[in-house]
């Protein structure tokens, strides 16, 4: 294998940051097969890894594609369809999607939230309930703040629950993002002068989401970051 020529400096370079922070955390540098590995990925090439035991090989293919993801997702949605086939030994294959995708995703997550938002619930549930499900889901981990329905004197419509969350995260409203499905969520963000963007999917009462006076629809969580880093380019002019 010969080394691509390229103008990337270093072999981390051309990852995210969200991607390149997660794996210098964990590792002092990339190993030659890595370093020589994956300019070559980053310029589509097709290439054959050859090396010894330990050296990160299957490493090297699974951070190039989780990347390429990553960067894919922050700008759309994606699509729900095959785009990174992996051939294992049936008996190795646990362990290299715990150490080689489990792993590495969770960590990227830490990473992104490094990068940028803290993460609140506000619900009208009550706390317990909402927690339970929360962490049957797997994203307790990532939620900063937990408002109940029984965390405070009254509820949404009424903007008290995202004023207590904005409180306890250190943000003025007018920097938050409401994040609702129900005309309850629009109601209690404009009270409380936060902007709000709805999911056309969700509680609602049976009506549909799009009719609400929000700011903005998103199909899916995934379009949040663009339409954030948009709204965020704006600002900044």
């Amino acid at each position: 294998m010969t080394a691509a020529k390229s103008s990337i400096s270093h072999p981390l370079d051309g990852f995210h940051p969200a991607v390149a922070n997660w794996f210098s955390r964990l590792f002092a540098a990339p190993t030659e097969a890595q370093a020589r590995a994956w300019p070559l990925l980053k310029a589509r090439r097709s290439t054959l890894v050859a090396a010894p035991t330990g050296s990160g090989k299957t490493l090297t293919a699974f951070l190039a594609a989780i990347d390429e993801l990553v960067r894919e997702g922050l700008k759309s949605p994606l699509p729900d369809e095959t785009t990174v086939v992996y051939v294992s030994p049936l008996k190795a294959l646990s362990n290299d999607i715990r150490v080689n995708l489990q792993e590495p995703l969770a960590g990227i997550l830490d990473e992104l939230q490094r990068l940028g938002l803290r993460l609140a619930v506000v619900t009208n549930k009550q706390k317990h309930l909402a927690c339970g499900l929360l962490e049957r889901l797997g994203l307790s981990e990532w939620i900063q703040v937990l408002i109940g329905g029984d965390s405070c004197a009254r509820r949404k419509p009424d903007p008290q629950p995202l004023q207590i969350a904005c409180e306890a995260m250190q943000v003025e409203a007018a920097q938050a993002l409401m994040i609702g499905d129900s005309v309850n969520d629009v109601l209690a963000a404009r009270a409380a002068g936060m902007p709000v963007v709805c999911v056309p999917y969700g509680y609602n009462e049976g009506n549909d989401p799009r009719a609400l006076p929000c700011d903005a629809i998103v199909e899916t969580l995934a379009e949040l970051p663009a339409l954030l880093t948009a709204a965020s380019a704006r600002h900044a002019r």
